[in-house]
């Protein structure tokens, strides 16, 4: 039961179902006793009319009020919390009153917030998705004066972005579409500010509209500038991953001229099949889904993928077929390293080291293949980064690979340079003495010694001078080195002296006890 307090202004608006009002409200039990108040918080409420997210009694009589209204709201226990009640304060059965005053609503057909484009649903769409802003939008519309006597816009179908500076015909559409679901017909009135580019009107107009198609556009994982967008919906939720076998047909374009096209056909996602960018783009993609991929140098891409078998997940396999797949990526990665193609190299590295580094349920025999794995992954994957020069990837696979086996040549040198380079100049001299305690002609651990002693005279010639007020000579913590500031820069020999990583291809004489060169086995 509702009973008026104070009226609304006559010109009051009323809220409809879906708007969200906002109102002050004070509950009370039949004893009188308050168990809620918004006016002691001093916080108004706000709730979406319509949507069950307040009790019944609300819904109901709160879609009756106007603004500025304030009533009184009489609710029986089945309109309220019936029979359960809301312990502690509400019992079972009670019958509740509240004090409500309508302080405000938004309407849910005032899509901009000031009445310049108001939205009506004519048929209601499909599903719960709207397009975004990166989108673009297949819709069909037709657009008259607001009096009707005038069409603006014949009816028509046409595709266009719903970015800020898109192509849609006016602000007013755009807002609108980016309101609602794929099939819903709406009836949008839009002021003469919201209508420009449709109309010069002084009252605007009003767009009977569609939105047939949502084509989803996204950026592309991986390739900066990219886009992928969507021009035929695919089925389910499942994407290629890694190893995947996925048919596809697609056609390449380059300034809007056709320059390749290749019917159906058989990839593996991963093994370089087709071109870096549109093999992002494809594991991105859904079985039967059609896309346009867009590169930041205008080249495009129309494609299918027509069948999709994923490889088979890690959390199926055995163990033997554990190290089977470690392997295979190891191959990969070393293929991608032959063609000075290091970032891939370093995921198929990463990937591989993911099915055995958890080996604990593997026999004996796999544990020595999964660590014979696990230090050839950890060394090549330090050999990549030294030549991308990521010293702290370096760093750090060189100590996994020292983890497994601590004498370990190349995980010494490596590690000694990463160090070096990092200016960590006591671990990389330790890391060299072990190889030269092994082997005193150690060419390049020599080497690198006598430039790592160059780099330390350097630093503390730097130090001498700025401590030399305080110091005449000073010991600074170098090995071996102690200089005064007056005394001149020794030469440091250059990085090009450094011997460098050799082409996967190319492996070091028999005897040239080379520690840089790609683990193959």
């Amino acid at each position: 039961m509702k009973r008026i307090a104070t009226p609304a202004p006559p010109d009051a608006r009323a809220p409809e179902k879906g708007d969200a009002v906002t109102v002050h409200y004070v509950g009370s039990l039949a004893t009188g006793e308050t168990f809620d108040s918004s006016r002691e918080r001093d916080e108004a409420f706000t709730f979406t009319l319509g949507k069950h997210e307040v009790i019944d009694a609300w819904d109901v009589g709160v879609a009756t009020m106007r603004v500025g209204e304030r009533a009184t709201l009489t609710c029986a226990p089945e309109y309220a919390y019936g029979d359960r009640g809301a312990p502690p304060k509400i019992p079972g059965g009670a019958t509740l009153i509240f004090d409500v005053e309508l302080l405000s609503f938004k309407s849910h057909r005032d899509l901009c917030g000031d009445g310049g484009v108001m939205k009506e649903t004519v048929r209601e769409g499909e599903g719960y998705a709207s397009p975004s802003a990166e989108d673009e939008a297949t819709a069909t519309m037709e657009a008259k004066t607001r009096t009707g006597d005038e069409t603006l816009v014949a009816k028509t179908t046409r595709t266009f972005s719903l970015a800020a500076n898109g192509d849609a015909p006016c602000e007013g559409v755009r807002a609108a579409l980016l309101k609602m679901k794929r099939g819903e017909t709406a009836r949008v009135t839009l002021s003469e500010a919201y209508a420009e580019g449709l109309t010069t009107a002084k009252d605007g107009a009003v767009v009977e509209l569609t939105l047939d198609a949502i084509h989803a556009v996204v950026a592309v994982n991986g390739v900066e500038g990219a886009t992928k967008k969507i021009l035929e919906e695919g089925e389910g939720y499942e994407t290629p991953n890694d190893g995947a076998k996925c048919e596809i047909e697609y056609e390449k374009r380059v300034g809007g001229a056709t320059t390749e096209t290749k019917p159906a056909h058989e990839i593996v996602v991963g093994d370089e099949h087709v071109p870096d960018e549109l093999e992002s783009a494809i594991a991105m993609m859904k079985l039967n889904e059609k896309a346009l991929v867009k590169l930041a140098d205008g080249t495009e891409y129309t494609v299918k993928m027509t069948k999709l078998e994923r490889a088979k997940e890690q959390w199926s396999m055995n163990n033997a077929e554990k190290i089977e797949a470690a392997e295979k990526y190891k191959t990969s990665g070393n293929d991608a390293y032959k063609g000075g193609k290091f970032a891939r190299a370093t995921k198929k590295y990463d990937a591989a080291l993911k099915f055995v580094e958890m080996d604990e349920s593997f026999s004996d025999e796999e544990k020595q293949a999964s660590k014979k794995l696990k230090l050839s992954l950890n060394l090549n994957s330090a050999a990549v980064a030294i030549k991308t020069k990521s010293w702290m990837s370096a760093r750090k696979s060189s100590e996994k690979a020292l983890a497994i086996e601590g004498s370990n040549e190349k995980a010494l040198y490596r590690f000694a340079q990463a160090a070096m380079e990092l200016q960590e100049y006591d671990e990389s001299r330790r890391s060299l003495k072990k190889i030269l305690e092994a082997d005193e002609s150690h060419a390049e651990a020599t080497r690198m010694l006598t430039r790592l002693k160059a780099l330390e005279a350097h630093q503390a010639k730097k130090d001498a001078k700025i401590f030399g007020g305080m110091f005449s000579k000073i010991d600074l913590g170098y090995e071996d080195v102690k200089v005064k500031a007056d005394e001149p820069d020794e030469e440091i020999p250059a990085p090009e002296a450094m011997p460098e990583v050799p082409a996967f291809d190319e492996p070091p004489a028999p005897d040239a006890n080379e520690p840089f060169g790609v683990e193959s086995v």
